[in-house]
């Protein structure tokens, strides 16, 4: 006889998951955590440009290749002369500090000389017969008027700081340009051309009776 028996593998089927059991587990994507923003960033400050730098002197006990000469406040130094009195200062080992004292003493010395030419050239103008002397009051007015007429504060400072201010052949040519500016003009209330009435013209009127007045 042939058993008809069925295997366990056939017709098998899988049992149920009982109820309430817990369900297959499933695998989800996680999602991941949003990062905090940022904060703003604070603008950077704006920058001041640097100034320019500014030559530095060379040291005290060096001999140097150019020399930074200080002039007087309101001077200034002649580039080229110190450009060609350089190669001196150097052939004599001087230092910058010793050629800044060389320069102070030799500007002293000018002012001072200066001063003594201003002061000998009044004494000359003020002594000469025409426009010093008695006449200098005179002399000053008639300048001032030519100066006025002619020149701006410029020129005059120009004209002082040479030293030409007291000069005879200054003063004596603006004096007589002066002079002749007072004397174009016409004068004001003086006597007129006109011919002086007489004594009958002032009596009776008309033409003159009598004849003329004498003088």
């Amino acid at each position: 006889m042939t058993d008809s028996t069925p295997t366990p593998s056939e017709n098998s089927q899988q049992p149920a998951p009982a109820a309430g059991g817990t369900p297959p587990a499933t695998s989800v994507a996680a999602t991941p955590p949003e990062k905090p923003a940022e904060p703003a960033k604070a603008p950077e400050p704006i920058k001041a440009e640097a100034p320019p730098p500014q030559p530095t002197p060379p040291p005290a006990d060096v001999v140097p290749d150019a020399y930074e000469l200080k002039a007087p406040e309101g001077q200034q130094f002649d580039a080229a002369l110190l450009t060609s009195l350089a190669p001196t200062f150097k052939e004599l080992g001087l230092t910058n500090a010793k050629a800044q004292k060389l320069a102070d003493a030799f500007i002293k010395v000018q002012q001072t000389n200066h001063a003594k030419a201003m002061a000998r050239d009044l004494e000359r103008t003020m002594a000469d017969p025409d426009i010093g002397q008695m006449n200098w009051g005179r002399t000053v007015g008639e300048v001032n008027r030519a100066l006025a007429a002619f020149t701006n504060p410029e020129d005059r400072k120009w004209i002082e700081g040479r030293g030409d201010g007291n000069r005879l052949e200054y003063v004596r040519l603006f004096a007589r340009i002066g002079r002749a500016m007072a004397e174009d003009r016409p004068a004001r209330g003086g006597p007129t051309t006109a011919e002086k009435p007489t004594t009958a013209r002032k009596l009776y009127g008309g033409g003159d009776l009598v004849g003329a007045e004498k003088q």
